[in-house]
């Protein structure tokens, strides 16, 4: 029996890869990371569903703003926040991101926070590694992948830091992807 052939990155993906990259592009000619980034995440969110969208599995009210219900992480003891509990979080991430100074601490506590909080019903993980590319672009890092093969070891640092609230593990793990290139 062949096997069926694999179609990655899907169409959703590429898209939201797109506007990223453009606003990245904005963030290097001297756009302020924080003020892009609060408006910019909603957009790579309809991007990456924009399929979807398109296909009718999803309808137009299912991407306007956050999610408004509960949601949880498969084999993780950390519960997002409850939906009605989102703004104002979101508002101080984006607040922080602002404030501070160094871009590698902005992009690891920006990534991590965003999970954290996972403000929409699906792809909070990718929405947030696109976040953290944005930030560690604003600083002149590269763009950094973590790769299916490290995908456990990834899982495990974000579980250390969001259900033990111990980040050091995912910094480690962060710092090695971007020195892998």
């Amino acid at each position: 029996m062949a096997k069926r052939a694999m179609h990655w990155p899907p169409e959703g993906y590429i898209q939201a890869f797109r506007a990223v990259r453009e606003d990245i592009r904005l963030i290097l000619e001297g756009g302020d990371p924080a003020s892009l980034i609060t408006t910019a995440h909603h957009r790579w969110h309809a991007e990456l569903f924009a399929p979807a969208l398109r296909a009718g599995i999803l309808e137009a009210h299912q991407l306007a703003g956050y999610r408004n219900g509960p949601v949880y992480i498969r084999n993780s003891r950390h519960t997002p926040l409850p939906a009605e509990a989102l703004v104002d979080p979101m508002e101080t991430l984006f607040t922080l991101i602002g404030e501070e100074r160094e871009p590698s601490v902005r992009a690891v506590l920006g990534h991590h926070l965003f999970v954290f909080i996972h403000p929409y019903f699906d792809g909070n993980g990718r929405l947030g590694r696109f976040l953290l590319n944005a930030l560690l672009a604003s600083g002149g890092y590269r763009w950094t992948v973590v790769r299916m093969e490290r995908r456990s070891a990834y899982m495990a640092a974000l579980e250390e830091a969001s259900a033990n609230g111990r980040i050091a593990a995912l910094t480690r793990f962060l710092a090695e992807e971007m020195s892998r290139g």
